[in-house]
């Protein structure tokens, strides 16, 4: 099956949408990426959420989620997804910005 709509980013804030016969261009403030997992609860986590999560130690810990160049995957401050991913996403950087120093 094939999609009637084409997307693409012109520049870092421009997406372009090709549909019905032509182009639309939005202007977009942030883009989140999906890190392809879900927390506990089963609500998928992106680039930027902020994730409650209990460290080893017992500690409450609110870890955000980064994309990492240098080891091409997503992490929640500096810890891998796969093992961070017990916690449950508690917010975003973008509009709980007080979470990340609690």
């Amino acid at each position: 099956m094939y999609s009637d709509h084409i997307t693409a980013f012109l520049d870092e804030k421009t997406l372009l949408v090709f549909g019905c016969g032509e182009w639309n261009k939005h202007e977009v403030e942030k883009v989140e990426f999906s890190t392809g997992l879900t927390d506990k609860k089963g609500k998928e986590s992106y680039e930027g959420d902020i994730l409650a999560y209990i460290g080893l130690d017992g500690r409450n810990l609110n870890l955000v989620v980064k994309w990492s160049e240098r080891d091409a995957t997503f992490l929640f401050d500096g810890v891998r997804t796969d093992y961070a991913i017990t916690g449950e996403v508690s917010g975003s950087i973008y509009e709980n910005p007080e979470l990340i120093n609690s």
